[in-house]
């Protein structure tokens, strides 16, 4: 009878809300209403096949057009793609973790979540002591705040029925882009972003005449904010790539490999090729050091061919100009004075353009530089330094050494022990991790919105697999573990 009165409340309660979404919103209460329908049959689901919403979740983040966007109430701010995967996995969290205590939340390595607070504290401080950007606090949001969301779900959700499944959506997700790339370099248009300069502030598409008339080489934008995020993405999805074909019939194996880089060599972002070439390298030197002198030559030789041959194009132009390198130069120098201008707590999240213009006398400017048109320093850990000051700097990059340094210990871990399986998932996560990093020596690879959710998503996997294997510490938990299979012998994990 109790059971029967709660469901006629239940029934009760959401009948009138859908009364009133129909009469205040008319059509769009419709809309919402089977969005809520969706979204409720989709928490269902998704709390019997974890895999499906993590899933969705990659290949939304990876595929889905940067300005996509919807206003649900009049007077809000639009809720964009990412934003209701947030909510909708916000929700699952608090059903499946809080309400209903069906599982226990795990937090992670606790020095990372040390650090990540710190992180925030020190962003949070200049939104005080500065102005405050325009799209500083939306940034932040997405990078920062989503980002150790999706990291929390992520290492929680994985388990050791679908982490492969994870590997190979990442891998095709990465696989697809990679084509759109390419697609968009053949076609030398790309619709999407055409609109999404008309509904994005302060979004400039350089189409191929912007590049043509600038003597330079068109680059592929897919559906991200800047190509070097879609750049990065792809790189990021290299190790997952190998992975997933690695054992697959040679014509797939090189098709989807040759497809791969085909779509970083034509997004041209040199950063990420260094930053990939470090990677591989630094992460298999046992495996390629006896081939590295042969390389060496091989890569000096085809730049002097591209020297000699394709010179006027405006494709070597970019490999082969050095004064870009000479930008970078003036705007890092620029960037530290700014640092120590506005230390301790710096300039403020996304600041740096505003504020840059004060000290472009601070340092001397190469020839032929606009200097109205720079943004950002393009450097993750300066940017960082200028934007938070030292103490968002020293937080930063904590975290990020303390990261890595995990991860290559569990790598090494499952190695000693002869765990193959999981000692190749930890391997090509670290790959992941680090080419994310190594690329933000060139570019703000931590305001990609995209990319660094995937930072996160990677490391939260990275973190989850350590609970497939019994090892030595004792795991920091958020809430108390509930024992749901007395009969199965628990396996300590190392959080």
């Amino acid at each position: 009878m109790k059971a029967l009165s709660i469901q006629h409340i239940v029934t009760l309660v959401v009948a009138v809300l859908y009364g009133l979404a129909l009469a205040y919103l008319q059509d769009k209460g419709v809309l919402l209403i089977l969005g809520a329908i969706i979204a409720l049959t989709a928490l269902k689901y998704c709390y019997n096949q974890p895999s499906f919403g993590l899933s969705l979740a990659i290949v939304i983040i990876g595929l889905c057009p940067f300005f996509l966007s919807l206003r649900v109430f009049p007077g809000l701010p639009k809720l964009y793609a990412e934003d209701f995967l947030f909510f909708f996995f916000l929700t699952y969290l608090f059903l499946v973790y809080g309400f209903m205590k069906q599982k226990s939340l795990h937090m992670g390595e606790i020095k990372l979540v040390i650090f990540l607070l710190l992180f925030i504290l020190a962003t949070v401080v200049p939104f005080f002591t500065e102005s405050i950007a325009q799209t500083g606090p939306r940034n932040f949001t997405e990078t920062v705040i989503f980002g150790i969301f999706f990291y929390i779900l992520f290492l929680n959700e994985t388990k050791e029925n679908n982490i492969e499944i994870l590997i190979a959506v990442i891998a095709i997700t990465t696989l697809l882009l990679s084509a759109m790339l390419c697609i968009e370099v053949v076609a030398q248009t790309n619709p999407l972003m055409k609109i999404a300069e008309r509904v994005v502030d302060n979004f400039i598409y350089l189409a191929p005449q912007d590049y043509t008339y600038a003597g330079g080489y068109y680059r592929p934008y897919a559906v991200y904010f800047h190509p070097s995020e879609a750049g990065t993405f792809v790189a990021m999805g290299l190790p997952f790539v190998y992975y997933f074909v690695r054992q697959k019939h040679f014509a797939i194996k090189y098709s989807a490999l040759l497809l791969l880089g085909a779509g970083i060599a034509v997004n041209f972002t040199r950063g990420v090729w260094l930053a990939l070439a470090l990677t591989l390298c630094i992460c298999n030197l046992k495996h390629i050091k006896r081939y590295l002198p042969a390389l060496a030559s091989l890569g000096m030789l085809g730049t002097g061919i591209l020297a000699l041959r394709m010179s006027s194009s405006g494709f070597s132009q970019r490999i082969l100009d050095p004064s870009n390198l000479e930008n970078r130069f003036y705007y890092w120098k620029v960037g530290f004075n700014m640092f120590t201008n506005y230390f301790p707590f710096g300039v403020g999240h996304m600041n740096f353009r505003s504020r840059y213009m004060e000290f472009i006398d601070t340092a001397q400017a190469p020839f032929g530089l606009d200097v109205e048109q720079i943004f950002v320093a393009d450097n993750v850990l300066l940017t960082t330094l200028v934007e938070h000051g030292i103490l968002g700097f020293a937080a930063q990059t904590l975290f990020y050494i303390t990261a890595v340094w995990i991860v290559a210990q569990r790598f090494s871990f499952y190695q000693q022990h002869n765990d193959t399986l999981n000692a190749s998932r930890m391997h090509i996560f670290l790959q992941a991790l680090l080419i994310y990093l190594l690329a933000g020596l060139f570019a703000d690879v931590q305001l990609f919105t995209k990319v660094t959710k995937m930072f996160f998503i990677i490391l939260g996997m990275a973190m989850a697999v350590s609970r497939f294997v019994p090892l030595t510490e004792r795991p920091f938990v958020f809430m108390p573990e509930k024992n749901t299979d007395k009969t199965t012998k628990e396996i300590q994990p190392i959080f």
